[in-house]
């Protein structure tokens, strides 16, 4: 299978299951950087056993690190901007000026 084909379903999957990846990071990185382990055991010199179990393992690995580094950082309260913030948009907080402010046209 194509790793293309994978991205587009890994997306399709996260809009179902409504999580919000808005560069598609996971279906790049993750589904296809699974696919690439057992691709290897499957079409490489590689037993096929041992690298279904490294993919998994690596799997569970990076998803336990940062699901306790994002859970520390919303028992610390800087995950998300503030319900304001967020109501103004991310335009003033950054720059002090809304979207379009400040622009001249052309």
């Amino acid at each position: 299978m194509h790793a293309g084909v994978l991205v587009v379903l890994g997306n399709l999957f996260l809009e179902k299951v409504r999580i919000d990846d808005a560069v598609g990071a996971w279906p790049v990185h993750g589904l296809c950087g699974l696919w690439g382990g057992i691709a290897t055991g499957i079409f490489g010199d590689h037993a096929l056993g041992t690298q279904i179990l490294g993919s998994l393992v690596i799997s569970a690995w990076a998803f336990g690190t940062i699901y306790l580094f994002f859970m520390g950082m919303k028992s610390l309260g800087v995950l998300r901007v503030s319900k304001q913030e967020e109501l103004a948009g991310l335009d003033v907080r950054e720059h002090g000026e809304m979207e379009g402010e400040g622009v001249s046209s052309p």
